[in-house]
């Protein structure tokens, strides 16, 4: 079974660092992107089974928007790529980008078009029991 190719589109050195050994001992493709320029042609040309997010790139909000950009694309095999976003962000505001699984109000699609969220710092664990039900449901 051919490894799955996941999109690693975080500007910070640190968690690149950390997070694509992991993922590599994991036995997926891992493709990195500190930019969404560099971001959006791996999606657009190498078709990613999944992108890790983190949306504050060095320019500001870029990740947010590259998120709508994905999900207006014509092309299935880019629009429908699953994309985990990771961020502090929530340590330094109240604002909440993706409901928490109980909320019972909200759906996930209702705050951002992606299938999770999870605050970093993050626990491997976490993050692979994460990775692997959101494969599972896009399979599905």
């Amino acid at each position: 079974m051919a490894a799955h190719k996941i999109l690693l589109a975080d500007s910070e050195f640190g968690p690149q660092s950390v997070l694509a050994p992991l993922l590599e001992r994991r036995d997926f493709n891992v493709t990195r992107a500190r930019s969404i320029d560099a971001a959006w042609r791996v999606l657009t040309k190498e078709h990613p089974r999944m992108m890790l997010l983190d949306p504050m790139m060095p320019s500001g909000t870029e990740g947010f928007h590259l998120v709508w950009r994905l999900r207006d694309y014509p092309d299935r095999r880019v629009n429908e790529v699953p994309v985990i976003m990771m961020s502090r962000i929530h340590q330094t505001t109240d604002l909440k980008l993706f409901p928490k699984l109980n909320d019972g109000h909200y759906e996930p699609h209702e705050f951002m078009p992606i299938h999770a969220f999870l605050d970093k710092p993050f626990d491997e664990r976490v993050l692979m029991e994460t990775i692997d039900d959101v494969l599972g449901r896009s399979a599905a």
